[in-house]
């Protein structure tokens, strides 16, 4: 998973720092999602699409994968002594309402509220959009992915 960090001044005085997710990369570091993946022989969102239909395979793969996502953020936010804001980005990020949803399932305590309707009913990205609660310690974002953008400022730098 691509961590980046982002301090910024809260308003008690304490840094904190922002959690970007960049799903893809976090897909790579998963063993068990992608050795259960192997089993089903399809990409992240195929497999979302065959757990829907029932696959038994892909269901087991589609919840480790879910599972790994919500330990790294769980264990990064512990790491970084809190968030103000949850990123998702990339391919899965932001196309897959269901990923983001069981990535953030039980991770309240921490500040992290997703509203299932603004997430359920969000559909294209053109720059990002905010799907957490209104009262919702943590900020949850969708950032739409610009590849060619980024490229550009690599090759600038």
């Amino acid at each position: 998973m691509k961590r980046q960090r982002r301090e910024r001044l809260a308003g008690d005085g304490v840094a904190r720092g922002v959690l970007i997710v960049e799903l893809q990369q976090l897909e790579a570091a998963t063993t068990r999602a992608r050795v259960a993946r192997d089993h089903v022989g399809e990409l992240a969102c195929d497999i979302e699409e065959a757990a829907a239909d029932g696959h038994h395979r892909a269901l087991l793969a589609h919840k480790a994968y879910c599972y790994q996502v919500r330990k790294n953020i769980g264990a990064y936010v512990a790491a970084m002594g809190g968030i103000d804001v949850l990123a998702f980005t990339g391919d899965v990020g932001e196309t897959s309402a269901a990923v983001r949803s069981l990535a953030c399932q039980g991770l309240g305590y921490m500040g992290i509220k997703l509203d299932e309707e603004k997430n359920r009913n969000l559909t294209q990205v053109n720059s990002h959009a905010i799907i957490s609660t209104d009262d919702s310690p943590v900020t949850i974002l969708v950032v739409a992915n610009d590849d060619e953008r980024l490229v550009a400022w690599e090759t600038l730098r």
